[in-house]
């Protein structure tokens, strides 16, 4: 298992504790910290840890944004093993769970059984979303949003698609979805969806949820400050992306490609 780790400007959130543990305690898996033309001294932590653990470290020149941050990372660890995952670097997610929940994935067999094949598995925040989510305005925003999407243009989509922990099995399709750059900075989880379902034989998708027992909040986060103007325009877009992509697989189904 790869675990991709995108970094922008992390120098007052990235904490050398944890990810020391978290790296110790999950040896079968390859980790890959991605810093996204950060600015400040997020590349001197960076420095100090693999001082002492190692782990792939990829530098981008200029800052693209967690989606392309995430897309380099992914599309480096594509060739080293058979399931990828991201998580986030601001140790929202308690150190103990993320190392068992590594660790237990890590093993294939666990959800990739011959009779079940999951082409995701996406950690939802049910349990601890209303103590998890910031109050901020946009991150409440954005569950609505999801909540509409999912529940009146496609209720394919898992219930927490904004959680920055998520796993993905390396096949054809998972590979074919990284090919392009993402269009929705904000939105790129449900975008990766549409391209796999796209990607894979007769547009299935199948998609593990598992519950996280632990989320925080940690100051600071990038989509609080986002433009709320910048982030509705894109939720027309990823929308009608969406009604695109339906109207498309109905009339390939009917009619043949």
């Amino acid at each position: 298992m790869s675990m991709v780790v995108p970094l922008f400007n992390e120098e007052l959130r990235f904490t050398k504790e944890y990810w020391s543990k978290v790296i110790s305690g999950t040896p079968a898996v390859t980790w890959v910290f991605v810093d996204d033309g950060s600015t400040d001294k997020t590349s001197d932590h960076l420095d100090s840890l693999r001082n002492e653990y190692f782990f792939e470290r990829v530098r981008l020149n200029t800052n693209l944004g967690k989606a392309e941050a995430l897309r380099h990372g992914m599309s480096i660890a594509l060739d080293k093993s058979c399931v990828v995952g991201f998580i986030d670097s601001d140790g929202s997610f308690e150190s103990n769970e993320v190392i068992n929940l590594c660790n237990f994935f890590q093993q294939e067999a666990n959800w990739q059984s011959s009779t079940l094949k999951f082409s995701a598995i996406f950690l939802t925040r049910d349990q601890v979303l209303e103590t998890a989510r910031s109050k901020a305005s946009i991150r409440r925003l954005f569950g609505q949003i999801v909540s509409f999407v999912n529940k009146i243009i496609w209720n394919e989509l898992p219930r927490d698609t904004q959680c920055g922990f998520k796993f993905f099995y390396v096949d054809d399709a998972f590979r074919a979805a990284l090919d392009k750059p993402f269009k929705y900075s904000w939105f790129f989880e449900i975008e990766l969806l549409i391209r796999l379902k796209a990607a894979n034989v007769n547009n299935e998708l199948r998609i593990k949820q598992f519950p996280l027992q632990y989320c925080k909040d940690v100051p600071g986060s990038k989509v609080v400050s986002a433009n709320i103007f910048a982030t509705m325009y894109q939720v027309i877009r990823i929308m009608g992306s969406i009604m695109l992509f339906r109207v498309q697989t109905t009339f390939i189904q009917r009619f043949g490609r």
